[in-house]
């Protein structure tokens, strides 16, 4: 059977659930596979800011961390200096919930609503 990754939908529901029950692990999880979805359909910038967090939080776990390393590195090597200059800026003083309600101001992917 091959491996389907879960929609951007998927990944915002299990943002919610994870912070419910306070399981930072999961909840930076999901938040990388809500980046990656943003930075696939052009929105670079949200994308970014969202990795920069997650790369940054104590709790991040080592293959979502390797996950968001990968994606941030590349992002580096095509995008404009500014955008991760950006990125590394916003992440500071930032928490969980704070970033979670940024990624609640994005618009969901109208392939996935």
């Amino acid at each position: 059977m091959p491996d389907s990754k879960p929609t951007e939908k998927a990944y915002r529901i299990a943002l919610k659930a994870a912070l419910v029950i306070q399981a930072n692990g999961d909840v930076l999880d999901a938040m990388t596979g809500i980046a990656e979805s943003l930075i696939h359909r052009g929105q670079t910038q949200e994308g970014a800011n969202i990795l920069a967090f997650v790369l940054n939080h104590p709790d991040v776990r080592y293959d979502t961390y390797d996950h968001a390393e990968d994606m941030f590195f590349e992002m580096e090597e095509h995008l404009c200096p500014r955008v991760i200059a950006d990125a590394r800026t916003f992440r500071l003083g930032k928490s969980i919930k704070s970033v979670a309600a940024y990624i609640d101001e994005q618009p969901v992917d109208s392939e996935d609503a």
